[in-house]
């Protein structure tokens, strides 16, 4: 369908869900298209020799928008399953929550991009930044329509009792493990696991980038302990107590002075200890 040429500004409260289906596979293909983009562009910037040149902030805010795509995708393969067999509030809860997400990444994209200092402008270099920014911020804009589809699709909502809850263990490798013991999780659980799925994501970009700065001895030791963070926090039994150990280990390692006093990164430590604490507290 004709979509509004305002961000944000499609109506679909009186579209087909047949017109609606097609927009969200148009969006997923969307997204799928830009994740190849970025990720040959970042390639492009390795072997110009300019990727560790990169602002960080940039570059953690441009890793993020892949990690966001990639989930929206899985996402909106979900919400059409649901519309071909059967959609609840979960789907609606799904939906909001990507436009919302678009909206506040759009605008912190937009932002580290504007901060973002480089004597470099007009170079090849540059004009591959450039395109990171443009097409993460056109790409996030598309999205805002998302919630908008909320009001229509309710109206096919079956009005069961039970249709609060999804059963997500058939859907597995979709949800990257976000499933409770029971299979079982409610539309609120079920987001809240998303997104912390998106933050456990991003700061295993983050530490990973951080140890690429660091020289042979703290680079292998930081690596072994993101990896095994990484690995425990996705288990599908975590164990807090060593997710816990692991973590203090990671924090040790960025408040070394040998890691504080790299330029490029000391501003960020805060944030991503900031980050990993919230990730901790949100385990069961």
């Amino acid at each position: 369908m004709a979509r509004s040429i305002f961000a944000g500004g499609t109506d679909y409260r009186g579209q087909s869900i047949d017109d609606i289906k097609k927009d969200l596979i148009d969006t997923q293909d969307l997204l799928k298209k830009t994740v190849r983009l970025f990720e040959k562009d970042l390639e492009k910037l390795k072997e110009l020799g300019k990727f560790k040149y990169m602002d960080f902030d940039f570059r953690a805010s441009t890793y993020d928008l892949i990690n966001f795509f990639k989930t929206s995708i899985d996402d909106i393969d979900l919400i059409i399953e649901g519309i071909n067999n059967g959609l609840n509030n979960v789907h609606m809860n799904l939906l909001e929550n990507m436009q919302r997400l678009s909206h506040e990444k759009n605008k912190h994209h937009r932002k580290m991009f504007r901060n973002y200092y480089n004597p470099e402008y007009r170079t090849l270099h540059f004009d591959i930044i450039e395109e990171l920014y443009q097409e993460g911020g056109d790409v996030t804009a598309s999205m805002f329509d998302l919630g908008n589809m909320v009001e229509r699709l309710q109206q096919f909502i079956v009005d069961r009792r039970n249709e609060m809850s999804i059963n997500i263990t058939n859907n597995i490798d979709k949800v990257d493990n976000l499933q409770q013991n029971s299979g079982h999780a409610t539309g609120y659980q079920y987001n809240q696991r998303c997104e912390t799925q998106n933050d456990i994501d991003e700061i295993i970009y983050l530490l990973k980038d951080i140890a690429e700065k660091l020289d042979k001895e703290n680079k292998e030791e930081l690596l072994e302990y993101v990896e095994d963070f990484n690995e425990d926090l996705k288990s599908s039994t975590p164990r807090k107590s060593r997710i816990k150990s692991t973590w203090t280990s990671i924090k040790s390692k960025l408040t070394l002075e040998s890691v504080a006093n790299i330029a490029t990164i000391t501003t960020s430590i805060p944030n991503i200890i900031d980050m990993g604490e919230k990730i901790i507290n949100q385990l069961a």
